[in-house]
């Protein structure tokens, strides 16, 4: 029985999937299972994986695409282990990620839900540095779930660790969502468990070049999809302005790249679906908190 299990969602990744596999399979910490479940590939990523020899590594394959949260729930009910971890396959982890994660959770055994920092670089060819990731170190999770619903806080899904019990009351991964479905995910956890995160730099996000543009076209159904769910991102002030920053950030971006268009759908699609005067306070009280965190920083 590993001591922790790692899942990997994989799709069309046989460019980055054999770093992701050899960041896990050189962890200080040896004793864990790593699962990828590829969602139905159409290149060679199901190849490269096929020659993995490792007895630590299963490869699960989708009977259809059915997207990464469908993929990482297929890995969730094959892992073995109490404490699963989560990888993407243009990721990598660092050498020590596992070893920390483990003594941090025989350390606390109250605590269910770890989420750690991680440091994002991007393509050459965009001549950008590496940034660091750094979340603050919260310790309840009331702090943590105010953190996410207001933007305070990176929740990368390859950032969370979480004891198996913990599933069994917050549930699994939304696989209606195709977004965000990593903020819903750790929201319902805060509700269920006791969580906590930290400024630990353990693992790598790699930018991929079509992962650069913003998309405009899902981000309107993403702030829907969780606001739907979860009523107190509307009804509480301390998670809205939240809400209302992503709102007033995004149609600022609209209307700063001329996509008119674009910017009349989402906002009819919002109030629709909330109430055109609610959307237009919301906007507002955006736009008052994209100011405030201006004069801060």
């Amino acid at each position: 029985m590993p001591v922790i299990s790692v899942i990997v969602p994989t799709y069309n990744s046989e460019r980055t999937i054999d770093r992701c596999v050899v960041s896990v399979l050189n962890q200080t910490l040896s004793d864990f299972e790593l699962i990828v479940v590829d969602d139905q590939s159409t290149d060679g990523t199901v190849a490269r994986l096929s020659r993995i020899t490792d007895p630590r590594v299963s490869v699960l394959v989708q009977p259809q695409n059915r997207g990464v949260s469908a993929a990482r729930n297929r890995g969730i009910a094959a892992a073995q282990a109490d404490i699963l971890c989560f990888l993407d396959s243009d990721d990598e982890y660092l050498p020590n990620k596992l070893s920390i994660v483990y003594s941090f959770f025989t350390e606390h055994p109250s605590i269910d839900v770890l989420i750690d920092s991680f440091e994002i670089h991007f393509p050459e060819s965009s001549g950008k540095p590496a940034k660091r990731r750094v979340n603050p170190n919260l310790n309840d999770s009331e702090s943590v779930r105010q953190a996410v619903y207001c933007r305070d806080i990176f929740k990368a899904t390859p950032a969370l660790t979480v004891r198996r019990k913990t599933l069994a009351a917050a549930g699994l991964f939304d696989e209606g969502m195709r977004r965000r479905e990593d903020m819903e995910f750790l929201i319902r956890l805060t509700h269920v468990a006791n969580c906590v995160s930290r400024s630990s730099i353990l693992w790598r996000k790699h930018a991929l070049e079509h992962s650069l543009s913003w998309p405009v076209d899902t981000f309107m159904t993403s702030l829907i999809d969780v606001a739907s769910r979860h009523d107190e991102y509307l009804r509480a002030p301390a998670y809205r302005r939240g809400l209302a920053r992503d709102l007033a950030r995004h149609f600022s971006r609209l209307l700063r790249k001329r996509h008119l268009g674009i910017a009349a759908r989402d906002f009819a699609t919002f109030g629709q679906r909330f109430g055109t005067l609610r959307e237009i306070g919301l906007v507002f009280e955006g736009f008052y908190e994209m100011r405030r965190r201006r004069l801060r920083t």
